[in-house]
């Protein structure tokens, strides 16, 4: 048995479909960002640690304050 849509119900569909397609693309796109800050980190922290990459004071006071 077949079920005849009418055009309204297929338009609402579409459009909650729409929805979570753009709510999967914004998650996907925050997860990636959340990769590469969390790759950064994980490439600086352990250099500034170390005292191989050294931050002048007036700078890390400046980026505090903005």
């Amino acid at each position: 048995m077949f079920m005849i849509l009418s055009d309204i119900y297929v338009i609402q569909l579409l459009m909650r479909i729409l929805g979570f397609m753009k709510t999967i693309a914004l998650n996907f796109g925050i997860r990636e960002e959340n990769r590469t800050l969390g790759q950064t980190r994980d490439l600086l922290l352990p250099k500034l640690m170390s005292g191989e990459i050294h931050l002048p004071e007036a700078e890390i006071a400046g980026e505090a304050v903005a």
